[in-house]
């Protein structure tokens, strides 16, 4: 894919409008899912059309490093995603009102398919999402994450916290139902 999608990028930067409709026929998909991961699936598609008219427009003028060039185009989906965000004036406040418990079992991961895990990842509140989101998937650092949200790189790390914690309550809870319902 990698290859095809050098060349693909290679001709839009030369304005081959063919090039364009490759791109956008061959990385929808993947993009929409990066998008989803941040905002809602309609602010999604407006995400990823804003994201191609600024793509399309810096292709012209900035040269991408071989072989990076995927991870380029979704940094440009995340970017664009964190500017609706921060339009939407999130708030980053940070809330204590959640109770943490131990993870009596980490074999509980083994167990949940993969769609089940990205509901409860789905189900965390939204800051604590994007700081999870941020960092743990696409690889952004804290202080990345902190200047791209307006926030303090401690916020951002609090957030990442809030969310694990969130997330292995839930999966206790999911792994109790799922023990009573085999009783």
């Amino acid at each position: 894919m990698d290859n095809s999608i050098t060349y693909i990028i290679s001709q839009c930067a030369v304005g081959n409008e063919k090039a364009y409709r490759a791109l956008v026929d061959s990385m929808s998909a993947t993009l929409m899912t990066t998008a989803c991961r941040y905002v809602s699936y309609d602010d999604a598609k407006d995400v990823l059309q804003d994201s191609y008219i600024n793509l399309f427009k810096a292709l012209k003028k900035t040269k991408i490093e071989e072989g990076r060039e995927v991870q380029y185009i979704h940094r440009v989906v995340i970017n664009n995603c964190l500017k609706k965000i921060r339009k939407q004036k999130l708030d980053f406040s940070i809330s204590t009102s959640y109770k943490s418990r131990e993870i009596e079992n980490p074999i509980i991961l083994d167990q949940l398919a993969s769609e089940s895990i990205i509901q409860l990842i789905n189900k965390l509140p939204k800051a604590c999402r994007l700081c999870f989101h941020l960092y743990e998937i696409d690889g952004y650092s804290h202080k990345e994450i902190g200047e791209k949200l307006n926030i303090s790189d401690s916020t951002s790390r609090a957030h990442l916290s809030r969310a694990k914690k969130l997330l292995q309550n839930q999966l206790l809870s999911t792994h109790q139902v799922e023990k009573l319902k085999r009783i």
